[in-house]
């Protein structure tokens, strides 16, 4: 076992040494890096973590600027379409690369279109959109170039338990310490049956021997098949809790077709995706749900800088209940406008790109072809279990475009101890949305940094940064006339409202949303193998879009005692800026401690402290609380009742620890801790007038630039994951391994709540509704041909 060992270490450690320890450089920045002015990067430590196989379970884990915003645990949202926070922006910004090609979805903003095979990967890399070295906004970025230290052949297979053992029996005593009562000591307790996996099995299989006309061909496969529990909350009754299970299958493929010196490489993706219950994540009732089925393909070259690519995907959407009723009582606050054309949408991306010198160019067209399977869906509405009205959905064929084109200078210049980084831009950005509406910006954009090597003690650095926003599609699809028309009716025939493209306009004189970044950081050696560093941002998004009543709220109905009530007719609307002083802004600090022993041990701790503040749409959840989002429920005048909020993206403190050890001999024990504060969220009021049913916030999402107790506003309890995971490998002869793991996802399961009741009789009380994922436990073989 000794032998093997060392290849061990010598393929890990060794790297990881290196990579930690090296001197500070844009293209070989430090393992999980958290600054700025470098992606935040993972390499030699991206196998060794335990990480479920599953990225989204490192970005809740481990990575500091990241805020994962669907429950995570043990892979449990990898099918899921993935919200992403990168240091506050929205989720629908982000964007996911393949070594520098786009592979975003084309549907779900700020989602992946395909999931590159988890060991496949040499690299995760995440950046931030005010980089001055990179062009192109933020996101994540894959990398598969192949790496000495990874197996040439690879086949295994994991295999997953739930729900094992019940929660760590000092849950309630450090609940008590830290936030107040346990939601299990509450009254109405959440109910003891958890989302949670039934039943999940991973297969993967890689090689890097195979060629095909004389070049080297590497390709992996993986294939992910489970069943996953969610609860339901089916009236406006909390004791009336009920399950479903999702049974989902994912089937991903990549391969990389290059020669050895790599001068040109061609990548492609394919991916088959079926899930029984579309949006179960976002908090619909099983009923409201739709059955999923995905195909897709991604074809992209490169060569040198010159980047080509290509996605087709096909999306099929079927109502599970075709005219399913709908309570307006939600007992979470989340999925409260659950409709949604079912049907089948073709989606298509071209994207260019290249750089020659300092001056580069990238452009990307998109293409969406909605065919919808009725013509018309009926929901009967209720309030507290009596019958209230109806909503009408109206759909038709709607094909939408959006574009983004970029023109820009980007150059470095080392002038002694200080490196100027700069990146100035050109930004067009388009959206045609049915044939009569069209959204057009033309806008520049700046990012500026300087780095000061001082001394390794201490090295600061300084960065600003104007980013415009590209338009997202879910903007472009709300202005769409065909895709979606609903009309909301009483029981007496009376429309109170009508929602959809066919009754919006654009407002003259609309800017592109832009993020204005500041931030100053340093970092510092600390002794050998010690690395520390520190930064603080301040972000504001100015000309954020918001949907507005067209001519002003008194046109459209009446106000009762402050509140408002529709009146009998069509809603118009218009599409126009947030005020300015009502402008989301970002701010935060953040360390972060690394530490590495050859052969012996390595360790990560970092800590946040931020805020994310604005006025989002007035649904509480992480859809749709993000400043990204553009809805129409923050037309109705009521959304301005307690709107500034905490966003979703908020979680004021953040603390993550990643470590290594070696056990003894080829046994190898690593662990992550992630502590976030619990979600912002608000209580609603329920009002009555005339027949008509009004909803606003009876609390803030979170305390908005409150930090004097009382608070304000709620959040769910705090999250506190420990995963950790063995590792050992047997030598079965000199070329072949074989890998054995146990993986314990949330080990010392807290138990905590994720949810709350929204009922007001319960708000004293502070009811639970719903606690996190349950300890898990994943086995995993593997057999490994160096």
């Amino acid at each position: 076992m000794r032998r093997v060992w060392k290849a061990r270490r010598g393929d890990k450690l060794a790297v990881c040494l290196i990579t930690l320890c090296a001197a500070r450089s844009v293209d070989a920045a430090p393992e999980g890096d958290i600054l700025l002015r470098s992606p935040s990067r993972l390499e030699a430590l991206l196998h060794t973590l335990p990480s479920s196989a599953s990225y989204n379970a490192l970005f809740e884990q481990f990575y500091l600027p990241s805020m994962f915003a669907l429950e995570e645990s043990a892979g449990f949202s990898d099918v899921d379409p993935e919200l992403l926070s990168i240091y506050g922006r929205s989720a629908f910004w982000t964007q996911w690369q393949l070594e520098g090609l786009n592979i975003s979805d084309p549907l779900f903003d700020g989602a992946a279109a395909f999931k590159v095979p988890f060991r496949f990967l040499s690299a995760l890399e995440l950046q931030h959109g005010a980089s001055a070295h990179t062009p192109g906004p933020g996101g994540v970025s894959f990398f598969v170039a192949p790496r000495p230290d990874r197996p040439k052949r690879l086949a295994g297979a994991v295999v997953t338990a739930s729900s094992l053992g019940g929660i760590f029996p000092l849950a309630y005593p450090v609940m008590e310490a830290f936030s107040g009562i346990h939601s299990f000591e509450r009254s109405p307790r959440p109910p003891d049956d958890r989302r949670r996996f039934r039943d999940r099995v991973q297969l993967h299989l890689m090689d890097q021997t195979a060629r095909v006309l004389g070049q080297p061909l590497r390709y992996a496969v993986e294939v992910d098949r489970g069943v996953r529990h969610y609860l339901d909350f089916p009236s406006h009754d909390p004791t009336d809790v009920g399950g479903f299970d999702e049974t989902y299958t994912r089937v991903s493929g990549v391969f990389e077709l290059a020669p050895t010196d790599r001068s040109r490489v061609v990548y492609g993706l394919l991916e088959y995706r079926a899930r029984s219950h579309l949006f179960a994540e976002r908090y619909y009732r099983a009923s409201e749900t739709l059955t999923q089925e995905t195909a897709g393909v991604f074809i992209g070259v490169r060569q040198e800088d010159l980047r080509f690519g290509l996605t087709i995907k096909h999306y099929d959407h079927t109502a599970n209940v075709p005219n399913f009723s709908r309570e307006l009582v939600d007992l979470d606050g989340e999925g409260v406008f659950p409709f949604a054309p079912p049907g089948s949408t073709q989606a298509f991306r071209l994207e260019l790109a290249d750089r020659m010198g300092p001056v580069y160019m990238q452009s990307e067209l998109r293409a969406l072809l909605h065919s919808p399977d009725r013509a018309r869906s009926e929901h009967a509405l209720t309030f507290e279990g009596r019958p209230y009205g109806v909503v009408e959905v109206d759909a038709q064929t709607a094909v939408t475009w959006i574009g983004q084109h970029r023109v820009g200078f980007l150059h470095e210049e080392q002038l002694g101890l200080a490196q100027l980084s700069f990146d100035g831009y050109l930004a067009a950005f388009h959206a045609h949305p049915g044939s009569n509406t069209s959204l057009s910006f033309l806008d520049v954009g700046l990012d500026v940094e300087l780095f000061l090597d001082v001394a390794p003690a201490f090295r600061p650095f300084v960065l600003l940064s104007k980013s415009p926003v590209p338009i997202t599609t879910q903007l472009a699809s709300s202005l769409n006339p065909e895709l979606m028309r609903v009309s909301e009716r009483l029981t007496d025939g009376r429309l109170l409202r009508t929602v959809g493209g066919a009754f919006a306009r654009v407002g003259s004189n609309l800017a592109p949303t832009n993020a204005y970044t500041g931030a100053l950081g340093f970092e510092s050696e600390l002794g050998k193998g010690w690395r520390f560093a520190g930064q603080g941002i301040f972000e504001l998004f100015d000309h954020t879009h918001r949907l507005q009543l067209d001519g002003g709220a008194e046109g459209y109905g009446r106000s009762v005692d402050g509140i408002y009530y529709f009146g009998d007719g069509k809603t118009r609307f218009v599409l126009e800026e947030v005020p300015k002083d009502e402008t989301p802004i970002y701010f935060g600090a953040h360390i972060q401690f690394q530490r590495v022993v050859p052969e012996e041990h390595f360790f990560v701790l970092s800590f946040s402290v931020l805020n994310s503040i604005g006025h989002p749409p007035p649904l509480n959840g992480p859809y749709g609380n993000d400043i990204g989002l553009v809805d129409y429920s923050s037309a109705n005048p009521n959304a301005s009742v307690k709107s500034r909020a905490n966003l979703d993206n908020d979680r004021a403190f953040v603390f993550r620890m990643a470590g290594g050890l070696r056990i003894w001999d080829a046994l190898w024990g690593t662990v992550t801790v992630a502590h976030r504060d619990g979600q912002p969220f608000g209580y609603y009021n329920y009002h009555e007038s005339g027949g008509q049913v009004a909803t606003t916030f009876g609390t803030t999402r979170g305390s908005p630039l409150k930090y004097t107790r009382p608070f304000t506003g709620p959040r769910e309890d705090f999250m506190l994951n420990f995963d950790v995971e063995l590792s050992y490998i047997i030598e079965v002869d000199a070329e072949v391994q074989l890998r054995l793991a146990l993986l314990g996802a949330n080990l010392l399961d807290f138990g905590n709540e994720i949810g709350e009741l929204n009922d007001e009789p319960y708000r004293d009380a502070r009811a639970a509704l719903e606690s996190e994922l349950p300890r898990t436990m994943m086995f995993t073989v593997e057999l490994m041909e160096r």
